[in-house]
Formats: structure tokens, sequence, C-alpha cells
């Protein structure tokens, strides 16, 4: 595909409900695709296929007055989805393997995913730059997220965007009533409020 065009005709937006069955279908795509590969073979075997259904289901009926809030915005080209990225905000440490860092009024980059055939025209960026500009708004001070420890195409493309690596430890994954661990590299971005202050436009 001849990409040198494109960088002009995507757009973002907010991911509305009516997407609900196109984004669970490009989220569970993208990952069989990007994530199984390197995931163990043991946590293969164990992904829950309705994990992307609910997880967007989720989103879509939240409680407003839950903390605990997701954002999810989408880059698209016509109406079709070429990458999206979701993100939510916590005011208390809620996940055992972030207690460490003991912060309040944080946030957490949940998933970013493009689609191979849309790389290198910026959309990682923008989308990621979206979600932490969302964050900024809703009060996050920090944010954290979590990747697959030997996805490193994903983790050179975090630290260009200015995450820094905490420390990598297994994560405890459950799945189907049945526990395992997976390998993952931690990144905080420290200060969101001074990064989004610092954006060029």
């Amino acid at each position: 595909m001849d990409n040198s065009q494109l960088s002009v005709s995507w757009q973002i937006s907010e991911i509305p409900p009516e997407d609900h069955e196109a984004i669970v279908a490009f989220h569970r795509d993208r990952r069989t695709a990007t994530d199984i590969p390197i995931m163990p073979d043991y946590a293969y075997a164990n992904i829950a296929h309705g994990l992307y259904e609910n997880t967007w289901r989720e989103h879509f009926h939240q409680d407003k007055n839950n903390p605990y809030r997701t954002g999810a915005y989408k880059a698209h080209i016509d109406g079709k989805i070429i990458g999206f990225v979701r993100f939510g905000t916590i005011t208390f440490p809620k996940k055992e393997e972030f207690k460490i860092y003991g912060l309040t009024d944080w946030g957490e980059l949940l998933q970013l995913y493009v689609h191979p055939d849309y790389h290198h025209l910026g959309l990682g960026w923008a989308l990621f730059r979206r979600a932490t500009q969302q964050l900024a708004v809703w009060g996050v001070r920090q944010m954290l997220l979590n990747v697959y420890e030997k996805n490193y195409p994903t983790r050179r493309f975090y630290e260009r965007c200015g995450m820094i690596l905490s420390h990598e430890k297994n994560r405890r994954v459950v799945r189907n009533n049945i526990t395992f661990d997976v390998p993952c590299a931690y990144y905080i971005l420290p200060d969101v409020q001074d990064y989004v202050k610092n954006l060029k436009p």
C-alpha cells in the first residue's frame, strides 16, 4: 500500500457506542496479530475470547459516578477504523502491581493499536497524544502502562513518546479460572500535566 498520501486523510475522534461491533472486531484482530505471538504458549491457550466484548460493553455502559472512568479514541478513514487508544483514570492505587508508587490521581494507558497498513504515519503518536491530553483534563498527574516484556517495537514506541521504564516483572493474569504469569515491562509518565503543557502544536 502507498501510504504517502494518507497522512492528511485520517481523522481521530471519540469512539461512539454505535461502533461497538467494529471496535470489538478490530481489537480482537490486532491483539491476535500483535500480542499473542509474543505471549507464552500457556497464556495464549487461556485467552478468554469474550474479553474484548466485555471490555467494550463495560466502556460504553460505564457508571458515570464511578471514580474510575475510561475514554477511547479511534483513528479512521472514511468510517473505517485503522487504530484506537483506550485509557482510564483512577483516583487511588487500585492494582497490586502499581501500589509501589503510592500515587493518587493517576491514569493508565490500557490499549493502543494501529493497523500495520497505516504504520509510520504518526497515528500512534497522535492517539497517544490525545489520550494524555484527555487524562490531563481529568486531573491525572501520572500515567502508567504495561506491555509484554518481549514486545520490543512497542516498548521503543512508548519510550520515544516519553514513557520511562520503571521495572520488569511478571503480571498475574486470570483467564477462565486459570491463573498464570506473563512477563511485562512497566512504564510511567511522571508528570502528565507538565507533559501536555509542553506538547508542540
